[in-house]
């Protein structure tokens, strides 16, 4: 999982380096080339054709770089063939062709460092070092990783340095140097912040985070997993988010987290099949294959480990192959299937010597001992596991001297992060300084203007006297205007009270331009913007109503001024960017003799009113959906009780009659107490939901034995699977039927429970096995489990089978109320039930009950 996620991150940093090199758009370049039927151009368009699709379509980029070297030899062009070369070598990179990519690399090289272009021999060496890093080739790799370095610091290229820090800190992980990865990991890591490149950013963190679980440091790890992840979801970075799921998921899996494990494995599969990554796909098979390992689930994990081993073929990745058949190979043998994992861990073994993969080995070979121990190949045996412990001891003294390094370099990082913080707070403290010097001047100014207004009203008050008699003047005119002025207030006063609405007017010049000559101050309130600003927009906030509303609102509003007709209309807006409203607008056209149109309205708040006819439906619904499921109970019991009722009077009936051979007799009474033991459980099922409801069913807790409970369940449904299920096998886990565990709960209820689960499972398996059993995969209950092939649940019913009177198959029989019984009754024990399903696999039925203390 980690060494292809590495591997994804250099090839994706390494293609964004070499695509700097498009100045042109390729449409231009081979607009170019097409006019001037020019050799020379002809490459340069084929050369910028391959930097735009060497990502994208590798194979297609490979022909477009081969066909620029072809012309550039006939050109005998010296810088046309190297760059030629080096374009072959970054298609063949992404295409991972690493010999040829090494071989094209090696062939410019000479040309490019002869050349005055630093940067694109930067670059070169950045490829190189990335092809070495794939085939695993240390010594080539640390060499150009140096090149590149010293060539980028020397010319300040930030982000080619950027790339090669971060590379060299993988390249530092695998060699086992904790501490020097960590350093450079950091030191990318501020690079990228500096020059604020939040992917390389996440990156690092990404790196930091599986140093930190190699460490055993689970708690760091998920720390750094968790701003990468951050990071990735923002960049919608699917394929690298689904790998930084994956980690997350495999540092809680070490921590004991199993839900938690279990739930980042299948969001990283989600993800994964999203953007049809065979390689992700494979790898979260892998991780949900361990999960259900530890778990002891091993049918499980023996199906997700199958679908991991045919994507990872897919993906052919042959350095994750040997992890995936070690672990196909484990599985197998916990499942006692011996034969498969000496295959698995044969296949596996000469794929981690390849790689390197020094602990992984080990373990194979341990494996391996054990596998031909219990095959009774002992000589094998003896060798493989005398060549695991040497490995063992190897490692484990290159363990120590790792974790000292790694607690040394994530000291100095830590120290390092502290100092930044140290430095942020000084600048906040000097802003504050400032801050507070700013509003001192502020101040110093406001008094000197306070200063200032009062030799202004000294002023004022010696021109008083003449302005007296100014208003003597003007108090005529007011005296006329009162009456005029007194009426508009009145219309403002009402306008201005409208409950959770405002008045508005609006002069149009024709159906596009427009004023606004009032709007009332409930505005505010209505749509949340100031009130000044409505008249600033003729159309009311356009940009904030409903996309949906918008083209409907103009069109009526241009039709009534067209039209001098009212406007009537419901729409949603975004008050306060984000609170969508239910406004209704008002409104009616009228023209004067200047040619003005003159809209004048209202529009109201009726947000409460539609939430309100909305849950009014939606109660409507849920009655008729009630009353419906009523109807169908009714009808299904009738049906029900009918059968078994006609059967019983029908053979009752005969046997009255006294005229039946006496052989017969005894087969009608066995069909007659058949019937009544079915109208027996029916009614049963009745009584109990009824109690259940009502809170009235009561338990008896007593101390019982699981292995009693599973043999009794056994015993009861062996006649029951020969007589009815033929092809049917019922198969309790041996574990689970010879343990001597006891539980203090209700017996009685417990059995039922089982079944009606089992009883479901046998109704919808037309072939195959149903299995059943118990584990301690928690500290407060026991975990019970009923697994069938039969026809499966969709995910969509997962919920609604366990409600009263539903059923998923309207033609299947029964009432209905097994699982919503069986769902009530854990519920009131204090326990908990839910399904795990695939359509046409099977289903898998997992219940709890707790270990609840007898005083």
């Amino acid at each position: 999982m980690r060494i292809n996620l590495f591997r994804i991150i250099v090839l994706s940093q390494l293609s964004a380096c070499l695509s700097l090199y498009g100045q042109r758009s390729a449409v231009a370049v081979i607009g170019q080339s097409t006019d001037a039927k020019n050799d020379k151009t002809n490459v340069e368009a084929l050369l910028e054709l391959t930097d735009k699709t060497h990502r994208s379509a590798p194979a297609q980029a490979v022909e477009y770089a081969e066909q620029a070297l072809e012309i550039s030899r006939k050109l005998d062009n010296a810088e046309l063939i190297a760059r030629s070369q080096f374009a072959l070598c970054s298609a063949h990179l992404d295409a991972l062709n690493i010999q040829k990519s090494i071989e094209y690399g090696n062939l410019c090289e000479p040309f490019f460092e002869k050349s005055d272009n630093k940067e694109r021999l930067a670059n070169l060496y950045n490829a190189l070092s990335a092809s070495y890093f794939n085939i695993g080739d240390t010594k080539m790799t640390e060499l150009y990783s140096d090149k590149c370095i010293r060539l980028a610091e020397e010319y300040g290229m930030q982000e080619v340095l950027n790339k090669q820090y971060y590379n060299r800190g993988a390249i530092l992980y695998y060699r086992g140097d904790y501490s020097q990865s960590m350093d450079y990991a950091f030191k990318a890591l501020n690079l990228a912040k500096k020059n604020d490149n939040p992917v390389y950013a996440a990156a690092c963190y990404d790196l930091m985070g599986i140093l930190s679980q190699r460490m055993q440091e689970d708690r760091n790890a998920i720390d750094y997993l968790e701003r990468s992840r951050r990071i990735y979801a923002a960049d919608k970075n699917y394929e690298m988010l689904g790998y930084n799921l994956s980690n997350i998921a495999d540092a809680y899996r070490s921590l004991g987290l199993a839900d938690s494990a279990f739930w980042y494995f299948r969001k990283s599969l989600d993800y994964f099949k999203s953007i049809e990554s065979p390689h992700g796909i494979s790898t979260a098979y892998s991780g949900l294959a361990k999960c259900h390992k530890e778990k002891a689930d091993y049918d499980s994990a023996q199906i997700y480990i199958d679908k991991c081993l045919k994507m990872g073929l897919l993906s052919e990745s042959q350095k994750d192959m040997a992890l995936f058949y070690f672990e196909a190979g484990e599985i197998s043998f916990l499942r006692k299937n011996f034969n498969d994992a000496l295959n698995y861990l044969q296949k596996s073994l000469p794929m981690a010597r390849q790689n390197g993969f020094k602990e992984t080995e080990a373990d194979v070979l341990l494996h391996l001992g054990q596998t031909y121990g219990v095959m009774g190949k002992s000589d094998s045996a003896y060798r493989c596991l005398i060549r695991s412990a040497a490995l063992k001891d190897s490692l484990n003294k290159i363990d120590n001297v790792r974790q000292r390094a790694y607690l040394l370099a994530e000291h100095n990082v830590k120290e390092q992060v502290n100092r930044e913080m140290e430095t942020e707070q000084q600048k906040k403290v000097l802003w504050l300084v400032i801050l507070g010097l700013c509003l001192a001047v502020i101040l110093i100014m406001s008094i000197f203007i306070r200063t200032l207004s009062g030799r202004k009203n000294k002023i004022q008050s010696i021109n008083a006297e003449l302005e007296r008699y100014k208003s003597d003047l003007e108090n005529i005119l007011k005296d006329k205007t009162r009456e005029l002025v007194l009426s508009e207030q009145q219309i403002y006063n009402l306008s201005n009270n409208l409950p959770h609405g405002a008045i508005f007017r609006i002069a149009f010049k024709n159906e596009r331009e427009g004023e606004t000559l009032f709007v009332s101050s409930g505005w505010e309130e209505l749509t949340g913007q100031p009130l000044e600003t409505a008249a600033d927009s003729v159309f009311f906030f356009q940009n904030k109503i409903h996309p949906d509303d918008s083209r409907e609102l103009l069109h009526q509003l241009a039709s009534s001024i067209r039209n001098r007709s009212g406007l009537d209309l419901v729409y949603r807006f975004y008050k306060n960017n984000t609170e969508m409203r239910w406004f209704h607008v008002r409104a009616v056209a009228t023209a004067d003799d200047n040619g003005l149109i003159y809209l004048d309205g209202y529009q109201v708040d009726e947000t409460d009113q539609k939430y309100f006819e909305q849950e009014l439906m939606a109660a409507k619904e849920k009655a008729e959906e009630s009353d419906r499921l009523k109807s169908a109970f009714l009808a299904n019991m009738s049906h029900e009780i009918r059968t078994p009722m006609n059967a019983i009077i029908g053979f009752s009936s005969l046997l009255s009659g006294g005229q039946l051979p006496a052989h017969r007799h005894a087969a009608y009474l066995e069909l007659i107490q058949e019937n009544c033991q079915y109208l027996l459980r029916l009614i049963d099922d009745i009584v109990d939901i009824s109690k259940i409801e009502a809170e009235q069913l009561t338990f008896r807790s007593e101390d019982c034995r699981v292995a009693d409970i599973m043999r009794g369940v056994k015993e009861y449904f062996d006649p029951i699977i020969q007589n009815k299920y033929p092809h049917v096998e019922l198969w309790v886990d041996e574990s689970s039927e010879n343990t001597s565990l006891t539980i203090y709960t209700d017996v009685f209820r417990l059995k039922q429970i089982f079944l009606n689960l089992i009883e479901n499972a046998l109704k919808f398996t037309p072939k195959g096995f149903v299995r059943c059993g118990h584990t301690l995969d928690r500290a407060d209950s026991v975990h019970f489990f009923v697994m069938d092939t039969g026809i499966g649940i969709a995910q969509e019913y997962a919920e609604a089978i366990f409600q009263s009177f539903r059923k998923v198959d309207q033609h299947s029989g029964g009432t209905g109320l097994g699982l919503s019984i069986v769902k009530k009754m854990l519920l009131q024990m204090g326990g908990a039930i839910w399904v795990e399903s695939e359509p046409g696999v099977g289903s898998t039925f997992h219940f709890t009950v707790p270990l609840p203390s007898r005083n």
